[in-house]
């Protein structure tokens, strides 16, 4: 039975359908009831079980994970500082994550994924790849970016102390369905809020510079790396990228929702800031060699599934 921590949340709820459809028993942990998206539906109560648990709260997660026979744990759970107030966010991500796998350690689960973010690599330039062993700063100014780094290094500690088998994977700016809350940052433009806005025939106009890049990658692909990633017997290496293996600009994204959705319209910035255009791509070199992953979604294939989805309006 794997536990996912955060499966209420955008990567949780994919990846846990992604597992059942391998034939995976999972247990999806909230703090609260969640409502079941309709992709899950089939699975609920079958493959998929859900459960409620504070990460803060080493006994309850242990009660948990003793009453559904937990073997392996993929980690997902995450506060930002939108959700609450710095102390908090830094509490629940790092203390949160010391409570999973100290979890694992007493009650001797083997195999512990932790979901790490490309943003770890951001204060280190280069017109590179990111590479898994590409270094990392020792600082940085961006919340998620830092406090992944603090958390991968609480991994990597556990692991060495304890012998669990620990894998973190960085995905990059993930979009798909249902939109996630968490794209919608300053100085980011999600492609749902875009798609949307060309569905309701609403001009985006937005001073983000058209030519600003990303590695957007739909959320399905990051959930098929993940299951790849946890699922494997023996893998080689403690970090494993999944994205695209590509980046996109903004003016990619409008010209592909043009495509998909006649008549809408974009005005899009035309300076480019200091920093530049973005950061590289990921390079994903080692989970395509090593366990034969391949995305499934290109960026035009990826926009006319969220074109799809919010026609339905399955949320």
């Amino acid at each position: 039975m794997i536990l996912i921590t955060g499966a209420g949340g955008f990567v949780g709820s994919n990846l846990a359908r992604n597992l059942a459809e391998k034939g995976e028993r999972v247990v999806a942990l909230t703090r609260r009831p969640m409502r079941v998206p309709s992709f899950l539906a089939p699975f609920w109560n079958n493959q998929v079980k859900e459960a409620h648990a504070d990460i803060l709260d080493l006994p309850g997660l242990l009660g948990v994970m003793k009453a559904h026979s937990v073997d392996s744990i993929i980690h997902c759970a995450v506060m930002t500082i939108r959700e609450g107030p710095l102390y908090q966010a830094l509490k629940t991500n790092l203390e949160g994550t010391m409570n999973v796998l100290e979890a694992a350690r007493a009650l001797d689960i083997p195999r512990v994924t932790f979901i790490s973010s490309a943003t770890v690599y951001y204060g280190v330039k280069t017109t590179q790849p990111y590479h898994e062993d590409s270094y990392v700063s020792a600082t940085s100014n961006n919340f998620v970016g830092a406090n992944k780094i603090a958390e991968e290094q609480i991994c990597f500690q556990y692991a060495k102390e304890y012998g669990i088998a620990v894998s973190v994977v960085r995905p990059p700016r993930i979009y798909g369905r249902p939109s996630p809350p968490e794209q919608s940052l300053p100085g980011h433009l999600s492609i749902e809020s875009l798609v949307q806005d060309a569905l309701a025939h609403r001009r985006v106009n937005s001073n983000i510079y058209g030519g600003a890049r990303a590695d957007f990658t739909h959320v399905k692909d990051v959930a098929k790396g993940i299951a790849l990633v946890h699922l494997a017997k023996a893998p080689k290496h403690a970090i494993y990228n999944v994205g695209s293996g590509c980046s996109s600009s903004y003016l990619d994204v409008a010209q592909a929702i043009r495509e998909l959705v006649p008549g809408a319209e974009f005005s899009l910035g035309a300076v480019a800031p200091e920093g530049g255009e973005g950061p590289p791509p990921l390079s994903i070199e080692r989970i395509k060699n090593e366990l034969g992953y391949t995305p499934d979604y290109g960026l035009r294939r990826g926009i006319k599934a969220c074109v799809e989805w919010l026609k339905e309006r399955k949320y």
